[in-house]
């Protein structure tokens, strides 16, 4: 097992870590906790497709993403990989890994985050039920989104799959009202994470297309015509 510490430094940004101000936290309770550790923070700068932190690292920093895209994933070795979540702008990461990281962090979009010390960050919730409660809700949360995503790739068909994707990415990008969503990662990245195959996440989402539930201008905009019919689709063939 290897330590991240030299990937870290390699790209700190140039500011002020002291007066670095703590990104929006979709776990609003954290946010409060994380301010405390402000002279501590890290503000880092990776590129497209840079790693972030590999599997196997030590899990030495908390994260929190301000802006881009990093994808969550596990390569096996004869070249594989599944991609278990897609990250942006206020999602937290970090803290349900024990020592090492279970999985790779990687870029998918130039990336701008926040490290927090973890030993500092654990340091700060030493007799703090307040925090631990928070911690508590955030990895409760996961673990719901982790039993969700089982579910879409064990019981929806391919259009399902696909439906409840941009439906996901809906939520993670806080598009309520907008019918428009950009998507930063190629289609790969969403068949790896859908368990399918690049072929057949084109063709559901020509179904899509087919149905004037969307419109698809380019490979990294998806226009919703129909969001109701959207959500039907994506909760599975007894609503659709």
């Amino acid at each position: 097992m290897k330590s991240n510490t030299a990937r870290l430094h390699a790209v700190p940004d140039t500011g002020n870590s002291d007066t670095f101000a703590v990104p929006e936290i979709r776990q609003e309770g954290l946010s409060e906790h994380l301010a405390r550790l402000n002279g501590t923070a890290l503000r880092l700068h990776f590129h497209r497709s840079e790693t972030i932190a590999a599997a196997g690292d030590t899990a030495a920093y908390v994260y929190v993403l301000s802006s881009g895209c990093i994808r969550l994933s596990h390569h096996v070795a004869d070249g594989r990989r599944h991609i278990a979540d897609f990250l942006f702008s206020g999602d937290i990461f970090g803290l349900g890994d024990a020592s090492f990281f279970a999985l790779s962090a990687e870029a998918v979009s130039p990336v701008t985050l926040a490290a927090y010390p973890r030993a500092v960050f654990d340091r700060l919730g030493e007799g703090n039920n307040h925090l631990r409660s928070d911690i508590f809700a955030h990895l409760s949360l996961a673990i719901a989104q982790a039993h969700r995503h089982l579910f879409l790739v064990s019981c929806l068909n391919a259009r399902e799959r696909v439906a409840a994707f941009l439906v996901r990415m809906m939520e993670k990008t806080q598009l309520v009202l907008g019918v428009r969503l950009d998507l930063p990662m190629p289609r790969q990245d969403i068949a790896d994470h859908l368990g399918l195959s690049i072929e057949t996440v084109c063709r559901a989402l020509a179904a899509l297309k087919a149905e004037a539930v969307i419109e698809v201008p380019n490979a990294h905009v998806i226009v919703m015509r129909d969001i109701g019919m959207l959500r039907a689709i994506a909760s599975g063939p007894s609503q659709s």
